[in-house]
């Protein structure tokens, strides 16, 4: 962190070390202690006045009000709010740039990041940063309306000559009526504020979650003007958290003032918002893919210009680099962003099919590196042109999904590149990913440090059901990696989920963003006491046992009754109290978990049994007709539509047997429109196949939990390891596949060796055979898409897509 002293303050001031106790995580001392201090507030009398210029920006007017109101809160007194320092007070707090600071020697000069300064003299305090009003430039949306975004895309297009998207297009949602105008964009310039919530962290006010019930405010009758003279600058300059469900224009003004307490922006220094999936904008259009077909990938023989809503593209098309450079041009001549990305669409995980493509994949590394000599190539060849006309300019792309890793084929990138790194904020300590990070590292010769892009979405209803509930608060993982990260990362992009748990999370980032080094056992501390007040040593239990073991409640029906047990106790600590609401919230928030308890123990005690009779090796052909005499008098289990519950439109069917050490399954798939089947492809470790007609088969033996293994119609397959819920396609499942296409129905037969070596890298399913004591847990999905939509059917009555089944599977003799 770079801390400055001012120079060029009159007179010589008393500076104090910092303690990290304040609400950004940079608490500093400011002397409330020191008897004997001039008072700004005597005995909850007012006596001074809080100052700011007559045309300041948006945020030191919020800024001021905050002062005027939070001191009320504290003491009951209210500083009035002017533009005219008058000696009717003793004292002038000046707010933000004025004249007064002028005359003062205190500037907002190489303030960046939201940095800010706190100086005080005899009879006067400052608090200030580099404030400034956003200003949109034309053409944007004023509104969603159809024909304000006709208006904008026809200026941009006469501006650029083409038909590109445009990233200003969703302006709307950048200002917020309930702020009286203001637009996120203005967070990036709001160092005042943060100056204020830095004064009021020293005193002990806390915002561990928005609205009242999340603030902690004490109660005194004075407040010193405290001796200080400090510049206090972020350790990450990027502080972005993506709160669904709290998009700006929409969002509530507890909401939008917690995320500016907690120092947080909004990353206008990444050029646009559109810090990820920048190539969208290059190819949506319709008029684009009428007129350029060849920007977008093939796949059995179609060009696939829908794919994720957009489309995926070719990056072996010439084309295309000329546009996206062109389109790179533009934004940089007209708007003057600093930088634009130059990253794919989402579900970018499968190469064109087209001639210039082929052998570009490097399949050999896995889903986390199939695919990124071939896109990193791209990127630095859109580069090396952008460093002709804009040398001054940066691009950046995320390493995400397919292209996570390194490329090997590429000794540096250019430098006008940046990388942002795609990570979960609970695993971001692990030793893997700070490889990932240092061997990305190796590449970059530009001296920029890269970002990381995380998800808190563990709790996300639509996406992951099956996980909600679950607390999982991870402090310690938070800090490791911001930790290791200081110094080598601008900062975060943050996708979370709002709840009371995920509340925690971002607090604790956000103070941790600002000072990274700061004594994390203190502000846990610090929380369990202020926040749950009587239950203080109850919550402190509650939380730790979660930070170990949340991860595998979805597992442990023990570990369930037992984080539960702790909240209970907490929340008898806490009685009718303020702390027992918030406590309240977290059960609350729970519930889900005792769905999932009771799923666990059907699982444990359920009935239905599928038998996996032993026969001989001799006795299959593995051709994938599932007709040889190994599978004569083995019960085929008929799987059931995930929507209705019921036989679906076209049945599918399972049998299950085993020899030597192998697991045998056999699948027959119905389907009466054999001439609409849609194979995604015909290659091994394509993931083009999730999304064409295949089934999944799931296993979790009682030493791993889980393997998947996706076969389609051409026997080509995909097998992964989801150990820690974490995806490993690098995982050798050993298994040999064969499909066979019928007239009327389509099958494959799948052998799969166990092992009991539980090695890591080694190759099989990790288990013993299955017995009544110790059954393995399984799940056949199928997904059908001949009808133009997906068809989803499973085994179980859970969705094949979720990790909760209670189907044993026994061998038999």
């Amino acid at each position: 962190m770079h801390r400055f002293s001012n120079s060029h303050f009159r007179g010589r001031i008393r500076t104090f070390v910092i303690i990290v106790i304040g609400t950004l995580g940079l608490g500093m001392s400011l002397a409330y202690e020191n008897k004997g201090q001039p008072l700004l507030v005597e005995n909850g009398k007012a006596r001074a006045q809080i100052v700011i210029a007559k045309d300041s920006p948006r945020t030191v007017k919020l800024a001021a009000a905050e002062l005027q109101t939070y001191i009320k809160k504290i003491t009951s007194a209210e500083l009035p709010i002017g533009t005219e320092a008058t000696p009717d007070w003793q004292f002038q707090i000046y707010v933000g740039k004025s004249s007064y600071t002028e005359q003062l020697g205190v500037t907002d000069k190489e303030l960046k990041g939201g940095a800010f300064r706190m100086v005080s003299g005899k009879n006067w305090m400052v608090l200030m940063g580099a404030d400034r009003d956003f200003v949109p430039k034309e053409p944007y949306a004023h509104s969603g309306s159809p024909e304000e975004q006709k208006r904008v895309l026809e200026q941009w297009d006469a501006i650029t000559g083409e038909h590109f998207g445009n990233p200003y297009m969703s302006m709307r949602r950048k200002v917020s009526d309930a702020m009286d105008g203001l637009w996120d964009y203005d967070l990036d310039h709001a160092g005042s504020f943060n100056a204020v919530s830095q004064f009021f962290g020293a005193l002990g006010v806390r915002w561990y979650m928005p609205g009242p019930i999340g603030e902690v405010i004490p109660s005194r009758a004075s407040i010193e003007l405290p001796k200080v003279n400090k510049t206090i600058t972020p350790d990450f300059s990027l502080r972005r958290f993506l709160i669904y469900r709290a998009e700006f224009f929409t969002n509530e003004k507890d909401q939008i003032l917690w995320q500016m307490r907690m120092g947080l922006n909004q990353g206008e220094i990444s050029g646009t918002d559109s810090i990820g999936h920048g190539m969208v904008l290059v190819i949506a259009r319709d008029e684009t893919k009428k007129t350029h077909p060849e920007f977008f990938k093939l796949e059995n023989g179609k060009r696939q210009m829908t794919q994720d809503g957009v489309g995926a593209v070719c990056l072996s098309s010439a084309g295309l680099m000329e546009a996206n450079v062109k389109y790179l041009q533009a934004m940089f001549d007209h708007y003057g962003v600093p930088m634009l990305s130059v990253m794919p669409s989402d579900s970018f995980e499968s190469i064109c099919e087209c001639e210039q493509c082929k052998g570009k994949a490097t399949k050999e590394r896995g889903r986390d590196g199939v695919l990124s000599d071939y896109v990193w190539d791209y990127v630095c060849r859109v580069a090396k042109e952008l460093q002709k006309t804009h040398p001054e300019k940066i691009i950046h792309c995320l390493a995400y999904s397919t292209y996570l890793l390194p490329p090997e084929q590429i000794d540096n990138l250019p430098p006008n590149v940046m990388v942002g790194i795609a990570g979960n904020g609970d695993e971001n300590d692990s030793e893997v990913y700070r490889k990932l990070v240092n061997d990305w590292r190796k590449k970059i010769t530009s001296g920029y440090p890269i970002y990381q892009w995380d998800y808190y979405l563990n709790n996300w209803e639509e996406r992951f059901p099956a996980k909600c509930g679950v607390p999982d608060a991870f402090p310690i993982q938070i800090v490791n990696n911001l930790r290791f990260m200081k110094g080598k990362s601008m900062g975060v992009y943050v996708e979370v989920r709002p709840n009371i748990i995920e509340y925690w999370n971002i607090y604790v980032t956000a103070r941790f963003l600002w000072d990274a080094d700061q004594d994390l056992n203190m502000v846990m501390n610090e929380y369990y006491r202020l926040f749950y007040g009587p239950a203080e040593k109850q919550m402190r239990k509650f939380f730790e046992f979660s930070e170990i073991h949340w991860k595998t409640l979805l597992r442990n029906p023990a570990d369930i009754d037992r984080i539960f047990a702790l909240i209970d106790k907490a929340r008898l600590a806490a009685g009718n109290t303020v702390y027992g609401k918030r406590i309240d919230m977290i059960i609350e928030f729970m519930e889900p978990l005792k769905r999932t308890r009771e799923l666990l123990l059907m699982k444990k005690a359920s009935e239905r049994i599928l038998k996996a009779p032993i026969r001989k090796q001799i006795d299959i052909t593995l051709d994938g007709r599932v007709d040889e005499t190994f599978w004569k008098d083995i019960p085929a289990y008929p799987l059931m539509d995930n929507a209705s519950k019921q036989k679906p439109a076209a049945e599918t069917f399972v049998k299950y047997g085993w020899s030597g050490d192998c697991l045998h399954i056999g699948i027959r798939c119905e389907e009466p429109e054999m001439h609409k089947l849609k194979v995604g492809t015909a290659q091994g470790g394509d993931a083009s196949m999730w999304k064409s007609d295949s089934v999944e088969i799931f296993i979790e033996t009682m030493q791993r939990s889980y393997y998947q293994i996706t076969a389609n119609p051409e026997g080509a397959f995909i097998n992964i390891d989801w150990n820690k819920n974490s995806m490993d396609m690098l995982w050798k499942s050993g298994a040999k596949v064969a499909a066979y296409r019928g007239d009327d129905f389509w099958s494959v037969e799948v052998r799969i060796p166990v092992t009991n070596n539980c090695l890591e890298g080694g190759i099989g399913v990790i288990g013993e055979r299955p017995t009544a004591k110790s059954p393995w847990y399984v799940n056949i999905g199928r997904l059908r898409t001949v009808s133009g939509k997906e068809e989803a059917s499973s085994l179980s009555a859970a969705p094949f897509n979720q990790t909760i089944d209670y189907i044993k599977l026994v061998i038999t003799e």
